[in-house]
C-alpha cells in the first residue's frame, strides 16, 4: 500500500471512530431522524427532569435513538475494518507470517461483523417504523440510509484498493 492510501485508510478509520462517537452520544441524531412534537412529560421522563403540563416540545423518538446507536455499532466495525487493513500492510511490509495471519484473521472478522451489524440496523429500523429503507427526500430516515449507504461504498473500495 502506498503513502497516499494508507493515509486515506487512516482517515478513515478516524472519521469512522468519530461518526460512531457523535451517534452513540445523541450529538448527532439528525443524521438518523426529524425530532417530532413530543408531550414534555414523555419526553422529559427518559432524560429524568421534571415535566411542565401541557406543554410539547420537539424531541427525538426511542426509535431514532436506538437507530442511531446501532449506526454507531456500524460505524465502529467499519473502524474495524479499516484498521485492519493498515494491521495488514504493517504485517506485509514487516515479513512476519503470523501477524499476517491474525491481520487477516481481524480483517475477516470486521468485514463480518459490519455486514452483520448493517443487516440488524436496517432490519430493526424498518421492524419499529414500519417502512422500507428509502432516499426519498420527505421521509424519516433518508439521512440514515445514506449514511449506511456511504459506509458501504467506503468499506468496497477499500477492500478493492
Amino acid at each position: 500500500m502506498n503513502l497516499t492510501l494508507t493515509l486515506m485508510t487512516a482517515a478513515c478509520f478516524a472519521i469512522s471512530i468519530a461518526i460512531a462517537t457523535k451517534l452513540s452520544k445523541g450529538d448527532w441524531l439528525w443524521l438518523v431522524g426529524k425530532p417530532e412534537l413530543m408531550d414534555t412529560k414523555e419526553s422529559r421522563k427518559r432524560s429524568g427532569k421534571k415535566s411542565s403540563k401541557g406543554k410539547k416540545e420537539l424531541a427525538y423518538t426511542a426509535v431514532t435513538i436506538k437507530s442511531a446507536v446501532r449506526a454507531a455499532w456500524v460505524y465502529v466495525a467499519a473502524g474495524v475494518t479499516f484498521l485492519s487493513f493498515l494491521f495488514i500492510d504493517f504485517a506485509k511490509q514487516s515479513d512476519m507470517e503470523a501477524l499476517n495471519v491474525v491481520a487477516w484473521v481481524i480483517n475477516t472478522a470486521g468485514l463480518v461483523a459490519f455486514t452483520m451489524l448493517l443487516i440488524w440496523t436496517i432490519g430493526s429500523r424498518m421492524r419499529d417504523t414500519g417502512r422500507k429503507p428509502t432516499l426519498s427526500m420527505d421521509e424519516d430516515g433518508r439521512l440514515l440510509t445514506l449514511l449506511l449507504a456511504i459506509a458501504v461504498m467506503v468499506v468496497v473500495v477499500a477492500l478493492l484498493s
